[in-house]
Order: structure tokens, then sequence, then C-alpha cells
């Protein structure tokens, strides 16, 4: 059982991008309405060797946009969507690299998230999500998996929410993935928080981050994380139809401008790919081929915008 992956995670991701616009509801009350947000971003990850043999580099883009329906500052139902593409460029002719094993991966998610307050402390969250990791030349359908989320969290005081949850996930030629994890939301000071989130931004998975408010439009932060993606090869190559992964755990520092409770966002990040690793299977989930790769590192960027 992998810890989570990128198709399971991908959905809080778009949920969470929302998380300013219902903290700055629940502060009072408020009619019922729409929100929507949408927001795009980029990073690199510099050459690195492998193991094995041959280099590495990655490209990869997505966007996002979403929209939440609001009953109350507590209760909300909606819809995200979120479309990427992860460029893999492999170098060399010896191991790992030399085997070309893949290129272009897309990403498709579509979410539905659902969030009930349960008296003055408690909150449920639960999100249903479809998804699709396949390679440039391969029908989304062969990529396919669902996940779904419940998770419950409870204020402690007004500086401090914790909570946890579970997740189930379909991956594709294994087995289904059953995962817990943490949540936590922890207003240290005035300017100092603890939180952890689900995939985004720097991290395409689980993450915790420390974030220090500057100023009203200034805000730094630092993180870490783990990530899995795992995705359908197209029927040319060493494993025609097979499968690819790559897990790494990301370290990272980000700078964002903007107001943090709606409106416009802009951010950059960087960090290092540490304990990387990449793993070839056939079409039906038996290995063929994997190899550890150095830390890499990695810079990013992007806007978000929230209406």
């Amino acid at each position: 059982m992998r810890l989570v992956s990128l198709c399971a995670m991908a959905a809080i991701s778009l949920t969470a991008s929302l998380g300013p616009v219902l903290a700055q509801e629940s502060e009072g009350t408020m009619p019922s309405r729409w929100v929507g947000f949408g927001e795009a971003q980029v990073d690199h990850e510099f050459e690195t060797d492998i193991d094995s043999g041959g280099t590495l580099s990655v490209t990869r883009g997505h966007a996002e946009i979403g929209a939440l329906y609001m009953k109350s500052p507590r209760d909300s139902i909606g819809i995200a969507v979120r479309y990427g593409q992860h460029a893999y460029d492999f170098g060399g002719t010896a191991g790992f690299g030399g085997l070309q094993p893949w290129e272009d991966i897309r990403e498709t998610v579509v979410a539905v998230p659902y969030r009930l307050g349960i008296g003055a402390d408690w909150d449920l969250m639960a999100i249903a999500s479809m998804q699709g990791f396949a390679e440039s030349g391969t029908s989304w359908d062969e990529g396919v998996t669902a996940s779904g989320i419940l998770a419950m969290s409870y204020r402690v005081s007004d500086d401090l929410k914790v909570g946890g949850g579970l997740g189930v996930s379909s991956q594709i030629e294994d087995d289904v993935s059953v995962f817990p994890f943490l949540l936590l939301d922890w207003q240290i000071t005035e300017t100092l928080a603890l939180a952890t989130r689900g995939a985004g931004r720097a991290v395409d998975g689980p993450q915790a981050v420390l974030s220090w408010q500057a100023d009203p439009m200034w805000s730094l932060g630092l993180g870490a994380g783990h990530e899995t993606l795992r995705f359908r090869l197209d029927d040319s190559g060493v494993a025609p139809g097979g499968v690819g992964e790559e897990e790494a755990y990301p370290v990272f520092a980000s700078l964002t401008y903007g107001k943090e409770r709606g409106g416009f966002q802009a951010f950059v990040f960087g960090g290092y790919k540490l304990a990387g690793e990449l793993t070839l299977e056939d079409r039906n989930g038996v290995f063929v081929a994997g190899s550890d790769y150095e830390n890499s590192p990695f810079l990013g960027g992007g806007v978000r915008l929230t209406w």
C-alpha cells in the first residue's frame, strides 16, 4: 500500500484552493451564493542523474477551475476540474534513462467536494473524484481511477483545528489504496501558522507548511511533503501499454503576493526533490525496471484568482 497517490490527493488540492474563501466567510453570516476560483502554474525540475544511468528533467504545468455553492459559512457543495501536463526528458544511452520509458503525461481530475458543519465545533468533509493519468497517445479511459475521501475536523480553540480522515483510491494495475491522513490548522501567533494540505503548488501530494505573514500582502512558506505519480503508458517503447511511476519527497520555500482571503495572488516557489525513485511495469503491473535518482532542484510559480 502506498502512502498516498497524486490521483487521490489532486481532489483535495482543488477544494483546498477555496480554503481562504471559506475562512473569510466563516467569520460571519452570509447569504447563500456561488464562489469561484481559477489557478495556473508551471514548474521545472532541473536535470539530475539517474543512479542506474542516464539523466532526467521534468517540466510540469497545470490549470484548475472550480465553483462552490455556499449555503452557509460551513455548509457547501461544489465541483472542480484540473488539467495538467508532465513533460519528462530522459537522456543518456545506458541505464533507466537509456530506456526512454515515457515522455508527456496528461492529467485530468474532476472532483465534487462537500462540507457540513456539525454543531459548534465539528466539520465534516467528503470528496468524490475521478481522474485520468496517461501518456499522450493513449485514450483517457485507459488511465482512469476513482477516489473517495472522508474527513472530520474539530475546533479546539479559535487558533487550532485538528482532525483526520480516510481515503480510498483505485490504482492502475495495482491494489486499491487505503490511506489515513492528518488535518491540522494551527495559528501559532498572529503572523505564524502551521497547516497540513493536499496536493498543490510545490508538492503534488500531502504536505505540511509553516507560513509567515510578513505583512497584509506578502507571505513566506517552508514546507515538505510526499508525492507519487502513477500513469498508463502508450503502446510504444520498452513496455507497451505498461505503467510508469515517480515517487519523491520534496522540500521547498515559497513567496506569495496578494490577499490570502480571496482576490488575486501570485506565487513563486523552489526547492529540492529528495529520495526520488522511478519504476517501470508492464501492462499487467509486473516490474520491468526501476532506479533511484539524485536530489533534483526545482523552481516554479503561478497565479490564482478567486471571485
